[in-house]
């Protein structure tokens, strides 16, 4: 990142990463192809729960006149939390499942709350997730 502090023009990195647990409500379609397995798609609404993260900082902020440190997370609606503490949103998936039990498939997240802050917002501010996932599984 590129940016102007205290007039004097500095690089650097800017890193969040944040720790969810999202529980999911999917409906599921099997198509069956045959001998070989079925196709499967899914949809269906999800509700997060922000429960920690970090900010990290490296290259370049050192000399800009501002500290910059690494730092925990703040989660709520107050304008001094760094994020909301609630995320809603939609997952839609394919997958294709053999007969033998493997299933190979890949996933879509569509986050639709904006995660900055109520309290903090200003002008247009938003601030969604987007998730995309590959996942290999055996059911039994």
């Amino acid at each position: 990142s590129t940016g102007t502090v205290g007039g004097n023009t500095v690089t650097g990195t800017f890193k969040q990463d944040v720790m969810a647990i999202e529980v999911p409500i999917n409906a599921v379609l099997r198509i069956p192809t045959g001998d070989a397995g079925a196709l499967q798609v899914s949809a269906g609404p999800y509700v997060g729960f922000n429960i920690s993260g970090k900010n990290k900082y490296s290259g370049g902020f050192e000399n800009s006149g501002v500290s910059f440190q690494d730092r925990d997370l703040e989660f709520g609606s107050e304008a001094n939390d760094d994020i909301s503490s609630v995320d809603f949103g939609a997952n839609f998936g394919l997958a294709y499942r053999l007969n033998n039990g493997v299933t190979v498939g890949a996933n879509y997240g569509l986050g639709l709350s904006n995660l900055v802050p109520k309290d903090g917002r200003s002008n247009d501010d938003k601030l969604r997730n987007r998730v995309l996932g590959f996942s290999v599984g055996y059911s039994f």
